[in-house]
């Protein structure tokens, strides 16, 4: 073993602080971070299988963990996750709900409030459309398109 317990501990531990250090010196880092969240929602989990899916929300997890300026991340995510709900981008509500889990997960429901809040109302938009639709072919007995 060319490492032993303690000094790698030590090193995890350095390369964390290192981490950390980096995630909260630039802003940028909390933007770009959420443009690969918003890239993967949309197309790059597409191809993996659920538990690889499941490794990259935990990797996305765990670097969340580490920024400082939490209140700025949730600025971009929300702005991110608004655009992804209006033009349907999302690739499944329930990878979208993973990733607000692990949110609530590190700081709590009041964080997560809005977010939740956001796509529960876009699921109550979907399910209220899908109804109106219904209720127009039956009173019009014809299939009627909306834009």
């Amino acid at each position: 073993m060319l490492v032993d317990s303690g000094s790698y501990g030590l090193l995890k531990n350095t390369f964390l602080k290192a981490v950390s250090r980096i995630a909260n010196d630039d802003k940028g880092v909390l933007f770009n971070l959420n443009i690969y969240i918003d890239f993967q929602l949309q197309r790059g989990f597409k191809t993996l299988t659920s538990k690889q899916v499941e490794k990259k929300i935990n990797q996305i997890a765990e670097l969340f963990t580490h920024i400082n300026e939490k209140d700025v991340f949730e600025v971009y995510y929300k702005n991110l996750l608004s655009k992804r709900l209006i033009y349907r981008k999302s690739l499944s509500d329930e990878m979208e709900s993973q990733v607000i889990e692990k949110m609530k997960k590190e700081c709590g429901f009041q964080y997560t409030k809005k977010i939740e809040s956001m796509l529960k109302d876009f699921r109550l938009s979907l399910e209220l459309n899908s109804d109106f639709h219904q209720q127009v072919e039956v009173f019009f007995n014809e299939d009627i398109h909306f834009q």
